[in-house]
Parts: structure tokens; C-alpha cells; sequence
């Protein structure tokens, strides 16, 4: 069988290892490295001078990283070190300048003089395990390591032994001891419902190993005050009501009631629609199908007091909204820029005292504007109301700015 080759380095199916190749030009354009999942060894320099590359998926077969394997990968920002290694070798990650976090496990006895040399970015160490103790005690281990030097040792919850996923597929993280100690959480394909993580006051990152498949509990990210930002499917009922630290949220899905309420830090707001996957081959046999699978996706809505109370929205596009529910905006203070598309009216009190929009240039589809929608809009200057056919009571009480 030929090796499979990514640009400088070859993988052999016969002893399973990375082995150095011949450096090549197309190397300085590649930006992702995935090692095959076989992999139980990645030989010296395996990676050296992969300058673009800014992802390397590593297998948790490999055993042992060679010496200089990553050095000079330029623009690595994050690794996952499987818990089979036990060495970081000299020069590993030599001059890696934009390496911001690594992940380790308890496993790893011995982190060599240069092997993080130059990585003057690198701010945090996860330690992944499934049990704080364990983390406890490696961190006393360390403690006196140059490991620790000016870095930021955290704890990664990642299931391990697997014994409490063996007979649910819904997993409540509110019931791992010491769970409000936990950084960075991940949730194995395994897991169908993530049904909490209410009050995990530490928690920053969550990873879903299949997006796609999870659903989430009502209420589940509630008061996680540290997570910063996330990108999901369908949102439900309060699961990120007072979470002060949101900054950041990219959703492909519907947006529940109370969804981000109070979410006061949440700045930037993406709605991005699912596409379709379907075979190639069957496209044709199941194309009347598949428009109506797309018209479906594409049907995304904004429950009632959703964005309520989100002080820092300063613009939002709703071009992909198909529907909106009471007080979905109401009280977003600093919003002044509103794109709608696709809705025929706007409901009770939608975006009351929304002290900063200016302008509302409504499409042809809406009909109605129901009561109090924009009351308290008080710098609201132009609105477009042709193709409006009721406006009820308060819709634009106390607009006091509107001159055409």
C-alpha cells in the first residue's frame, strides 16, 4: 500500500508510524493536519516547519511524540496530548509563537527543558481526567515544574473511564463532584442530552464531539458566568439566562424562551442556516424531498424575552428569522441596527426601550406591528410603514425623535 503523504511527512501502514519526508513548497499553505487514528508514534520532526498550519488532530493511539515534532509550527494555536504520552521531548514545540493552550493528561511525566522554548503566547495547561482528585494531586506533582511558570493549570473533565455513560445517553454534569471547579468540559458522541451544567461558576469552553446529535436540558448553561462563547443548534428554554461572560453566540437553530435573558456582556449574535447533507447520488430521486427538508431548516424562530435584557447588542441581522415572539429585544439598550427579512409582523413589546435604533426600514411582508413594539424608542427617527396594516396601541408610544 502507497504511505499516505500530508505534504512533509508520510505515514507507513506497515509499522504505523509518522516518518520525516522531503520538505515540499505546498506545506507553507496548509492549514489543518489530521494524523491518521492508527497512528502510535510520530517520529522526530514529523511536523518541523509546518509554518500555516493552525490544527493537529492527534489520535489517542500515539504513544510518543519524537523530538522537534511540532517545532516551528508558526501559527499552532491549540494541541491534545493523548494520555498514552509520557514525554514531551527537546524542541516538540520550539517556536510554536501563537500556541495558546495545550492539553495533557496525569500521564505525562516529563516535559523536557526545550520543548515549549519560545512559546511566548502559551497562557493555559489542561489537565484532562474525569476526576478532580486526580487533577488535585498531579497539580502537587508539578507544582515545583517550570511547567507552571507563568501558565495557568486548569482542569479538563473528559470521560474516561466511561463507566457513567454505559447505560444513559443524557448526562447531567451538576452531579461530578467538584463540577463548579471545571474549565473545559467534553461531551462524547455517546451523549444524546446534556441535561445541566447550571451554576459551573469555572467553566469556559464546552466541546461537542457531535453537534448535530446533542440536545440540550432547559435551563442548562444557567448562571455559567465564564463562558465566553459557543455555537449551537437549537436553543431551549433559559439555557443561558444569566450568563454575565457571553460575548459571542453562533446559532443554527430555533432560540427558546429566555434563552440568553440577562446575558448583559453579549455583544455579537450569528444566525447561520443548516444546510443539507444529502448523498450526491440520491439528490435527484429525492430533489422534491430535499426542498422541503430545506424550507423546514431554514425555519428558524425567537421566542418570547429571548435577547431580553441584553444590554450590549448593538446590531443584529434577522434576515434568517422567520419569526419572533414577544419582548424578544426588549430592553436591548445599546441596539441600533435591526435587518429583518422574512417576518410578517412584530409582536408585543419586541423591541421596547431600545434607546438606540434610529431607523426601521420594514419588508414588504410585514402587516402588523402589535402593542408597545417600539415604545421607549426614544431616538427612533424613520420608519417605513407602506405595507403595514395595523399598528396597535403603544407601538410607538414615547418615540418622541420620529420625523418621517
Amino acid at each position: 500500500m502507497e504511505p499516505f503523504k500530508i505534504s512533509n511527512i508520510k505515514y507507513s501502514y506497515e509499522t504505523n508510524i509518522w516518518e520525516e519526508f522531503e520538505l515540499k513548497d505546498e506545506i507553507k499553505t496548509m492549514t489543518e493536519i489530521e494524523i491518521p487514528k492508527e497512528t502510535i508514534e510520530i517520529s522526530n520532526y514529523a511536523c518541523y516547519e509546518c509554518e500555516n498550519v493552525k490544527n493537529i488532530h492527534i489520535p489517542h493511539t500515539v504513544s510518543k511524540i519524537g523530538i522537534g515534532a511540532f517545532a516551528k509550527c508558526y501559527n499552532l494555536k491549540e494541541i491534545n496530548i493523548p494520555d498514552g504520552v509520557e514525554i514531551l521531548e527537546n524542541d516538540t514545540f520550539y517556536d510554536c509563537h501563537e500556541l495558546e493552550t495545550i492539553t495533557i493528561s496525569p500521564n505525562l511525566k516529563k516535559v523536557s527543558e526545550t520543548a515549549l522554548l519560545n512559546c511566548q503566547k502559551l497562557k493555559t495547561i489542561y489537565i484532562a481526567c474525569d476526576n478532580y482528585n486526580l487533577f488535585e494531586e498531579y497539580l502537587k506533582k508539578i507544582k515545583n515544574s517550570d511547567l507552571l511558570n507563568n501558565i495557568s493549570i486548569k482542569w479538563k473533565y473528559v470521560n474516561t473511564s466511561k463507566s457513567i455513560f454505559s447505560f444513559s445517553s443524557e448526562f447531567d454534569f451538576t452531579t461530578i463532584p467538584n463540577y463548579d471547579k471545571c474549565s473545559y468540559l467534553v461531551i462524547p458522541s455517546s451523549i444524546t442530552k446534556l441535561k445541566s451544567c447550571k451554576g459551573a461558576k469555572s467553566l469556559e469552553f464546552i466541546e461537542f464531539y457531535d453537534l448535530n446529535k446533542i440536545k440540550l436540558g432547559e435551563y442548562v448553561f444557567e448562571n455559567c458566568n465564564k463562558i465566553k462563547e459557543i455555537e449551537l443548534n437549537d436553543i431551549p428554554k433559559g439555557a443561558f439566562k444569566n450568563c454575565k461572560g457571553l460575548k459571542h453566540v453562533i446559532i443554527k437553530g430555533n432560540v427558546g424562551e429566555l434563552a440568553f435573558e440577562d446575558c448583559k456582556d453579549l455583544e455579537i449574535i450569528d444566525f447561520v442556516k443548516l444546510k443539507d447533507e444529502i448523498d450526491k447520488n440520491e439528490k435527484e430521486n429525492e430533489k422534491d424531498k430535499n426542498e422541503e427538508d430545506e424550507e423546514k431548516q431554514n425555519e428558524i424562530s425567537i421566542s418570547k424575552s429571548a435577547f431580553k435584557n441584553c444590554h450590549s447588542i448593538k446590531s443584529i441581522n434577522l434576515s434568517n428569522i422567520n419569526s419572533l415572539s414577544e419582548s424578544a429585544f426588549e430592553n436591548c439598550y445599546k441596539l441600533n441596527s435591526v435587518i429583518l427579512s422574512n417576518i410578517s409582523f412584530i409582536p408585543k413589546s419586541c423591541f421596547k426601550s431600545c434607546f438606540e435604533i434610529e431607523k426601521i426600514i420594514f419588508p414588504d411582508s410585514v402587516r402588523k406591528i402589535e402593542e408597545s413594539a417600539f415604545e421607549n424608542c426614544y431616538k427612533l427617527k424613520y420608519i417605513d410603514l407602506r405595507f403595514v396594516k395595523i399598528i396597535e396601541k403603544y407601538a410607538l408610544e414615547n418615540v418622541s425623535s420620529l420625523k418621517n
